[in-house]
């Protein structure tokens, strides 16, 4: 393109098209089947530093991953989790009492922002990690539209009946949940853990770094994560992807878009990082615990 044609273009419509061939770029590699480091001898930050311009597929033990995204529970076989909990006790009933007990009400309760801020009133669904960016409105429907879609793909009524990360859900949805649950663990069970190099082949996730650890945060896979983890398995393969928001150091926090925007206040951000890469749940999480907790007794206990 000459430079007399590039100086008629607006400059808010170049913003559009730049926008929309990285888009394009991302989608492409995003596709390529992943760069397969399992069972390499090497550290988790060499392959970062190696594979950052390609997907990659590294091992991560069970104990490092955090499921269902902000309620970052660990995924090991005897985590709070509720998937894990519900198909170690093969019961329906636990996965509805957790869409019951655990309701957060606004972004600020979900991720223990007590300030009164616009973001923090948002409602739950609204919330973004501060490393991802701001809170909004947008984000509440994109992922409305996401799940609904993904509920018709699974035999659901295709209507948003809640997301399974928390409640409040529909008695459609808690059914679907299980459903899939059940049918992810048997066909592992049966037939051993199957990946595959197709963009839905793997559970997928984030790297968290803080110093010279790091924590994996589940974006997808969150049944099969539990499945396995239910079936008593310790590593799995994990893909990694290759945008800017698959490797977040704890050390560049002033750096972050939440950050930066002033939507997060920096100890804000730290906190949420913290809490997440440590495994913690919000506090008002303690009433699921406690549930648990009870659960795991009268289990003892008829033993």
């Amino acid at each position: 393109m000459s430079k007399l044609l590039k100086s008629l273009i607006p400059a808010s419509l170049k913003r559009i098209l730049k926008n929309k061939l990285k888009k394009r770029q991302q989608t492409r590699i995003y596709r390529l089947p992943p760069v397969n480091w399992v069972g390499l001898p090497l550290a988790t930050l060499e392959i970062v530093r190696r594979t950052k311009q390609s997907p990659a597929l590294i091992e991560v033990p069970l104990s490092k991953c955090r499921g269902l995204r902000a309620m970052a529970f660990p995924c090991g076989s005897d985590s709070f989790h509720p998937f894990i909990t519900a198909l170690r006790y093969k019961d329906n009933e636990i996965l509805r009492d957790y869409f019951k007990l655990v309701q957060p009400s606004s972004v600020g309760e979900l991720l223990e922002i007590y300030r009164k801020t616009p973001v923090a009133v948002m409602p739950a669904l609204n919330y973004v990690y501060p490393w991802d960016g701001d809170p909004s409105d947008d984000i509440y429907q994109y992922r409305k539209k996401f799940i609904s879609k993904e509920n018709k793909s699974h035999g659901g009524s295709g209507n948003y009946e809640g997301w399974h990360h928390f409640g409040p859900v529909s008695e459609n949805k808690v059914a679907l949940e299980f459903q899939r649950l059940e049918h992810i663990y048997g066909n592992i069970k049966e037939n051993g853990y199957v990946r595959s190099d197709k963009p839905d082949g793997d559970i997928a996730g984030i790297l968290l770094f803080r110093d010279n650890d790091y924590c994996a945060v589940i974006s997808k896979g969150h049944h099969r994560i539990a499945a396995l983890a239910a079936l008593g398995v310790d590593e799995i393969p994990l893909r990694i992807g290759v945008n800017r928001r698959s490797y977040v150091d704890r050390a560049d926090f002033m750096k972050w878009p939440g950050v930066v925007s002033s939507a997060f206040l920096p100890e804000e951000a730290l906190k949420i990082f913290d809490r997440i890469f440590e495994g913690r749940q919000p506090a008002f999480c303690e009433a699921w615990k406690d549930y648990c907790g009870n659960r795991r007794k009268l289990a003892v206990d008829g033993d």
